[in-house]
């Protein structure tokens, strides 16, 4: 049975922003995400079926940036997008402006905001020492998920020591105006984290600045 590590004790490592500015034309006349595995993904770009790998280009200049289970970033001219699975954009295409959440501290210098599990409300409190979005066992309880039949059972590491969790897979975590789908997670069966972490698995798909004592989420 894996242990995780809840928290770590190096620093969050800042990745590639997803989204690009400016409005610079693409060569390509039509781009669309048919087919994602893993770190491929199928494009068809102007009628021709394209398999790229991460960071591999097309005969077209279309490069593979990263992609999740929703679809893919990607680059031509140095102009960067994000691309859903079955979508499609054409020459005319302009980068969407992008999706920015500011967090400031509370009284203790914690980082919390209000967000969504599934549809329903919880208050997070962004932890960049937690690998994954991490519930308690009433938490995960109230929200209706059965970790028991539907997660794995793992070691975890906490603060406290190891404890007994298990790993899910959330469908839809919302923080302001960032949505992401099928993110993992952890659930603790017991009454700790009081309040579920925001974790790396939600964390390191975004763009995370620090500005003195104020975060930003950029998706």
């Amino acid at each position: 049975m894996a242990i995780l590590n809840i928290r770590l004790a190096t620093p969050l490592l800042l990745l590639l922003a997803a989204m690009g500015s400016g409005s610079q034309p693409l060569a390509a006349e039509e781009i669309r995400v048919v087919a994602l595995f893993g770190s491929k993904v199928l494009l068809t770009i102007d009628g021709n079926r394209r398999m790229l790998t991460r960071g591999e280009s097309s005969p077209e200049g279309v490069k593979l940036i990263k992609s999740d289970s929703d679809g893919a970033w990607l680059e031509q001219r140095d102009h960067s997008f994000y691309l859903a699975l079955d979508s499609s954009i054409g020459s005319q295409y302009q980068s969407a402006p992008p999706k920015q959440v500011t967090i400031l501290p509370d009284l203790d210098g914690m980082y919390r905001i209000e967000g969504e599990i599934n549809d329903q409300a919880v208050e997070f409190l962004v932890d960049t020492g937690a690998q994954a979005v991490v519930l308690n066992r009433p938490l995960a309880e109230r929200l209706g998920i059965r970790y028991r039949q539907q997660g794995d059972p793992v070691r975890a590491e906490t603060a406290s020591g190891i404890t007994t969790g298990y790993q899910i897979v959330i469908h839809k975590i919302t923080v302001g105006t960032i949505l992401l789908h099928n993110t993992t997670a952890i659930v603790i069966d017991g009454e700790q984290p009081s309040r579920p972490l925001l974790g790396l698995s939600f964390l390191s798909r975004l763009e995370l600045q620090q500005r003195g004592k104020v975060m930003e989420l950029i998706q």
